[in-house]
C-alpha cells in the first residue's frame, strides 16, 4: 500500500459495571491519501469470542461494531487475512483495545501506527519493542545454525528464551495492575516452555489466582488457564497410554505400538496451517532417525475424515495416524492436555516423556534432542 494515512477512532462505552456487563466497542475509521483502491478493512480480535470481521470502506471510511467486557488484541488487515501476503507489515497493525476512547493514526501504512489513550497498548508497545530485539537474536541464531554444534546452539537458545521470560516476568512483577499482564503471562509461559522449573509454574499459577473473570475469560486468560493444566503431564512422567483408530479403523494402542523405539506422539490437524508447514520438516527427521529406532504416531484433530485422509495423502506422512474425529475433543489430545497444535510429546524406549515441544518454533529443538539421543 502507497502512501496511506489512517485515521482510526476507537469508541468504547466504558462504565463502573465494565466488569460485569458487555460494552460496545465500535471502531470508526478514515483512511486519507490513498493511491491504492481498498474496498474492504479486516480485523481479527482476539477477545476469546469475537474472531474475524470485515467493514465496506465508504468514502474512505469504514466501521467496526464489537461487544465486548475484556481487553482485546486487534489487528487491522488492509488485505484479507490468510491471504498470500496478508502477515506483510506495510498490510496490518496490531494494538491492545480496552474499555476507553482510543484513536490509533497510521501514517504511510498500517505499520506506521500511534495509538492516544490506550494504557493496556502503552504496556503492550514496550513489550513488543523488547521482545523484537531477542526475536531478532533468536533469528539471527536459526540463519546461522550451521556454524554452532548442536549443543551450542540449543544452549544459546535457551539462554535468550530464559532472558524474554524473565523479561515479561520483571513487567508482570512491577505493573501487577495493567491490562496487558495476562497477554505477557501467556508470553512468558510460551517461553519457558517445556524446560519449566516448579518455580516458574508456581509463579505464573499465582498470578493467574488473581485475575478477576473478565480476565480470566479474556483470549489470553483462556489460554493461559489450558497451558497451566497441560502441566500435569511433565517432562519424567511416564506417558499415558492411549487406544485410538487408524485411517483404516484399526485400533492402535500406544504401548503395543512402542516396540522398544522412541516415540513421537504428533498432535496435528488438517486444518492446522503451521502443522502443514512443518511436514518437510517431520519427514525428514523421520527418514533421517527411523532406521535408528525412532518412529511418530500423529494423533490429528481433525472432525473430518476425508480431509484428515487427504491431507496424510497430499504431505505424504507415511508413518501412523489415529484420530476420533472428535475435533478439539480427541480423547487423546484431551488426555495429554493438549491445548495447540501442532503439539510434539516425545517419549523414550521406557515410555517416559523425555520431550515436549509447542508450535513450530521448537522444531529446531527437537532436532537437537534426537541428534543427542542417536549420536
Amino acid at each position: 500500500m502507497n502512501k496511506i494515512i489512517a485515521i482510526i477512532l476507537i469508541n468504547l462505552s466504558f462504565s463502573a459495571n465494565a466488569q460485569t456487563k458487555d460494552t460496545a466497542l465500535q471502531i470508526k475509521g478514515k483512511l486519507v491519501r490513498i493511491n491504492d483502491s481498498i474496498n474492504y478493512i479486516y480485523a481479527i480480535f482476539l477477545d476469546g469470542k469475537t474472531g474475524m470481521d470485515s467493514a465496506k470502506v465508504v468514502n474512505g471510511e469504514y466501521y467496526f461494531k464489537n461487544i465486548t467486557k475484556v481487553t482485546s488484541l486487534i489487528t487491522l488487515f488492509c488485505k484479507p487475512p490468510y491471504a498470500k501476503d496478508h502477515f506483510k507489515q506495510s498490510n496490518m497493525t496490531s494494538f491492545l483495545s480496552e474499555p476507553t476512547s482510543i484513536e490509533v493514526i497510521s501514517n504511510d501504512s498500517f505499520s506506521n501506527t500511534q495509538v492516544i489513550n490506550s494504557l493496556a497498548n502503552r504496556d503492550y508497545t514496550i513489550l513488543e519493542e523488547k521482545r523484537s530485539n531477542y526475536s531478532n537474536q533468536l533469528s539471527l541464531l536459526f540463519s546461522n545454525q550451521s556454524k554452532f554444534q548442536p549443543t551450542e546452539l540449543s544452549d544459546k537458545i535457551d539462554s535468550i528464551q530464559k532472558l524474554l521470560a524473565y523479561m515479561y516476568q520483571t513487567f508482570i512483577q512491577k505493573n501487577p495492575a495493567s491490562l496487558a499482564v495476562p497477554f505477557a503471562l501467556e508470553k512468558y509461559l510460551f517461553f519457558i516452555s517445556e524446560n519449566s522449573t516448579a518455580k516458574e509454574v508456581a509463579f505464573a499459577k499465582g498470578v493467574f489466582s488473581k485475575f478477576t473473570k473478565v480476565q480470566i475469560n479474556s483470549y489470553s486468560g483462556i489460554r493461559i488457564k489450558k497451558k497451566l493444566e497441560s502441566y500435569d503431564i511433565k517432562i519424567g512422567m511416564s506417558a499415558p497410554n492411549f487406544i485410538q483408530k487408524d485411517t483404516s479403523n484399526n485400533f492402535i494402542s500406544l504401548n503395543k505400538f512402542r516396540k522398544n523405539k522412541y516415540i513421537l506422539i504428533d498432535f496435528w490437524a488438517s486444518w492446522c496451517g503451521p502443522c502443514r508447514k512443518e511436514s518437510p520438516n517431520l519427514k525428514e527427521l523421520y527418514k533421517q532417525f527411523s532406521p535408528k529406532g525412532f518412529d511418530i504416531i500423529s494423533v490429528s484433530l481433525d472432525s473430518d475424515k476425508k480431509k484428515w485422509m487427504n491431507a496424510i495423502q497430499t504431505d505424504s506422512l507415511n508413518w501412523t495416524h489415529v484420530s476420533d474425529l472428535n475435533y478439539w475433543k480427541n480423547n487423546v489430545a484431551l488426555l495429554y492436555k493438549v491445548n495447540a497444535v501442532p503439539t510434539k510429546i516425545l517419549i523414550d524406549k521406557s515410555g517416559v516423556i523425555v520431550g515436549k515441544y509447542v508450535g513450530i518454533d521448537d522444531q529446531q529443538l527437537l532436532r537437537k534432542k534426537l541428534s543427542e539421543i542417536f549420536q
